[in-house]
């Protein structure tokens, strides 16, 4: 065995007779270019005549497994990149895979959702895959995007590694107000609405079910045939009179 010139690898189970021999060659390390040829001068013929050099045999050894990055967008005008724990009120995403390595059997499936759904998977180049990615409608709901080992290969059958999962809030849910009422005197009696009562006036709670991102002032409500006054509250909770 020593005879033979060996790059990235060892040669190992050397035997045989005559002409035919055999050995196992075994790589070093993965994904690296293995080679073994044969010196001149190391043997000869029954007449005494010395060998030339062989041909030098090379070989790839990849076991590396393949892995996919999970990434999005929103699907709008801008274009914004929706990063893993972001919470976003796009009504799609422009989902992105890209895998370490050349893949032709990915498929929709694959993919561990959460919920939602994912459709239109396409491919650029075997490496890039791309797909639209629904939340459900008029919901506030927290997702998960993932995808399994053992799920695609690469061109020489190494399964892939499982992906880190991509999470994101979908917050699809219109903020709403809930207007309740009591009375203006000693029992602060609550008054469901439709009621007729004698108060000269009303104490109103209005209680917003989520924060509103802009100033919310009393001209935004609609009032009929009364006045709405001494306005006032922050973040959910504000009161007024009626």
């Amino acid at each position: 065995a020593s005879d033979f010139t060996v790059n990235n690898a060892t040669l190992s189970n050397f035997s045989g007779s005559g002409q035919n021999y055999t050995a196992t060659l075994t790589p070093n390390s993965d994904n690296e270019t293995c080679s073994i040829s044969l010196n001149a001068d190391v043997f000869t013929d029954p007449n005494g005549n010395n060998n030339i050099a062989s041909s030098t045999y090379t070989w790839t050894h990849d076991s590396v497994k393949p892995e996919i990055t999970i990434s999005a967008k929103e699907v709008d005008s801008s274009g914004a990149a929706v990063n893993s724990g972001d919470t976003t009120n796009a009504a799609t995403l422009h989902m992105t895979f890209v895998s370490t390595k050349a893949t032709t059997n990915l498929v929709s499936s694959d993919f561990t959702l959460s919920g939602g759904s994912l459709s239109a998977l396409a491919t650029s180049h075997d490496l890039t895959h791309t797909a639209t990615f629904t939340p459900a409608a008029d919901q506030q709901v927290s997702y998960t995007i993932g995808l399994d080992a053992g799920k695609y290969t690469d061109s020489l059958g190494n399964n892939n590694e499982a992906a880190t999962q991509f999470a994101y809030t979908s917050d699809l849910l219109k903020p709403s107000m809930t207007i309740t009422a009591k009375k203006v005197n000693s029992d602060g009696a609550d008054l469901v609405s439709g009621q007729t009562t004698n108060d000269a006036t009303l104490h109103m709670i209005l209680t917003a079910s989520e924060v509103p991102t802009t100033d919310l002032l009393a001209s935004d409500f609609t009032v009929n045939n009364a006045t709405l006054s001494n306005f006032s509250g922050s973040g959910q909770n504000y009161t007024a009179t009626l």
